[in-house]
């Protein structure tokens, strides 16, 4: 078994070059003796050196400078060490990746959250700032400078941890990322949030779960004309979403009404405004949606309405350091009736909105949404296959206060958050965003430890 402690890593200039200080309490607990020779990891790269004692009053570690150029740590900063038979793991390193400067609001707020945050090693990085053959990153980190926050490039191990932030769905088909993605099978690496959701995935997976099917409108993924009309004798519209849309774009509302045209198609792209009648569904359809394949239609639900606008919910839900869900926020997304989705609308707390419509069954239905949300939580990760730690979910609620499934986003923004009474709660969820990071860090000692270093050298090496 492993021993963990948090300790101060740095370097000195005029300490041995093939030496690692440790503190004396650090080498009594793990049983260490001056001269012993251990290998010191962090990241994907290790050294060899020889241990000499320091007195200390608190657990430190300090690198030659060779040996720290060699790890690639590129400041003095807290980590935690995990020894086990003459072996120090050094991390997290958690590299968050990203695409374009023009949707790194999410990462730039993540990083800054850290600044006060946890022990890690932390920076954002595009996959082309990635060193393959030394395994390292030119990443970028965010230190306080004076009063303010500053950026700088440095040069650092390649992360354990992955998060995710990459919002281009034409960037996961480029041999760039796909490399990205090799390397990381091939390593103990492990990246969250790895892709968008399609919809139709989504669908099935929810519905599949008994508890959360009751929540689910009805729906029909790559529908049929005849399926889209039969939703709409039992509902006054429809919704018609791109399978691989997100934020709102691509929607179609389509409501049946009395008139000598009944089918009414509205949809907003930009700037755009669709809003036409049309006296058959099969030519709406034909005029507007060619490729019905590539949607999935869903009942349209009567929300309560707060006053005479309508509201949903978004939650903020987020993996904590034991590897559970926790409820970061909700937020209500509010709109006036006239528009198709609350995309555009405004934002006010989800528990104030509750309050103020439902009263004394607020704290129930509040509830609810939360075990709800969570329950999304379990079933999507299970159903994909891989680690998710951070999703919105986009939730409606009736007259009669029953909960209704919409949407799940991996990829989610964090709008609800310009809210002033929700702004304290986005550092809250970064925070626990860096707790799920170090228990995926945790995770991997079991891996690491048995066998150390250098047992997929060989699938390493094809790769570069």
């Amino acid at each position: 078994m492993y021993n963990e402690a948090l300790v101060e890593v740095s370097s000195n200039s005029k300490q041995g070059m093939n030496q690692v200080a440790i503190s004396r309490s650090l080498m009594n607990k793990w049983g260490l003796m001056a001269s012993t020779t251990i290998k010191v990891n962090i990241g994907h790269l290790a050294i060899l050196a020889n241990v000499i004692p320091i007195n200390s009053n608190t657990p430190k570690i300090v690198l030659s400078k060779t040996h720290n150029d060699k790890l690639s740590i590129p400041k003095p900063c807290k980590l935690y060490a995990y020894y086990n038979h003459k072996s120090i793991r050094l991390g997290p390193v958690v590299g968050v990746v990203v695409s374009s400067p023009k949707f790194e609001e999410v990462s730039n707020h993540f990083l800054q959250s850290h600044t006060t945050g946890r022990p890690m090693l932390l920076y954002k990085f595009r996959p082309e700032d990635i060193k393959w053959r030394t395994r390292k990153v030119n990443g970028s980190f965010l230190q306080r400078s004076g009063k303010g926050m500053r950026w700088h490039k440095a040069t650092a191990p390649f992360p354990n941890v992955i998060y995710n932030q990459i919002k281009s769905r034409k960037i996961y088909s480029t041999p760039l990322y796909k490399r990205l993605f090799e390397y990381i099978h091939h390593t103990r690496s492990t990246i969250f949030n790895h892709n968008y959701f399609n919809k139709g995935d989504m669908y099935r997976f929810i519905s599949n779960d008994t508890e959360l099917k009751a929540h689910l409108p009805l729906s029909y993924i790559s529908p049929s004309i005849h399926q889209i009309e039969e939703l709409l004798k039992i509902s006054t519209s429809v919704f018609l979403k791109p399978l691989k849309g997100s934020g709102g774009q691509g929607i179609y509302k389509i409501s049946r009404r009395t008139s000598s045209r009944p089918y009414y198609c509205e949809a907003i792209f930009g700037k755009t405004k669709v809003s036409k009648p049309y006296s058959s569904l099969a030519q709406l359809i034909h005029n507007h949606i060619p490729k019905l394949s590539s949607y999935l239609v869903q009942q349209g639900v009567e929300l309560k309405r707060y006053g005479a606008d309508f509201f949903d919910l978004r939650v903020q839900l987020n993996k904590n350091g034991k590897n559970e869900w926790v409820v970061a926020a909700i937020g209500a997304n509010i709109n006036h009736p006239s528009k198709i989705t609350t995309h555009g609308g405004w934002i006010k707390t989800g528990p104030y909105v509750l309050n103020e419509v439902f009263r004394q069954k607020a704290g129930v239905i509040e509830d609810k949404i939360k075990k709800v949300s969570k329950r999304i939580g379990y079933v999507l990760e299970k159903g994909y296959g891989h680690e998710l730690g951070d999703l919105g979910i986009d939730l409606g609620v009736d007259k009669d206060g029953r909960v209704w499934i919409f949407e799940a986003n991996s990829a989610p923004g964090r709008h609800i958050f310009k809210h002033q009474l929700l702004k304290p709660l986005h550092r809250k969820s970064d925070l626990l965003m860096m707790d799920y990071c170090q228990y995926l860090f945790r995770k991997q000692n079991d891996k690491f430890f048995p066998s150390m270093l250098g047992t997929r050298a060989a699938k390493l090496r094809k790769l570069k």
